[in-house]
């Protein structure tokens, strides 16, 4: 994350937007007023989905679950398949 004064985010808008393909979130500081983040497109994206994500009860765990499951007790994607057209 980038940290600057509204002065020089004003002053170098240009060099901190082409920035954001590398730092995903600037925070701006002003003296009077709040605060304000500028971020990517898929920073925010990424941000919606977690917040997503976290509204769903218990996905969190059963996506968690998934991920400790050793590999050779997950269903095969034919297996899988047939599932789900059944």
């Amino acid at each position: 994350m980038i940290i600057t004064s509204e002065k020089k985010f004003k002053n170098n808008f240009d060099d901190y937007i082409k920035s954001l393909d590398t730092n995903r979130e600037i925070a701006v500081t002003r003296d009077e007023g709040e605060n304000f983040f500028v971020v990517s497109e898929s920073y925010l994206n990424s941000l919606k989905e977690s917040l997503y994500i976290e509204s769903i009860p218990d996905l969190k765990e059963k996506i968690l679950e998934g991920i400790n499951e050793p590999i050779d007790e997950c269903l095969s994607r034919e297996e899988l398949r047939k599932q789900c057209m059944s």
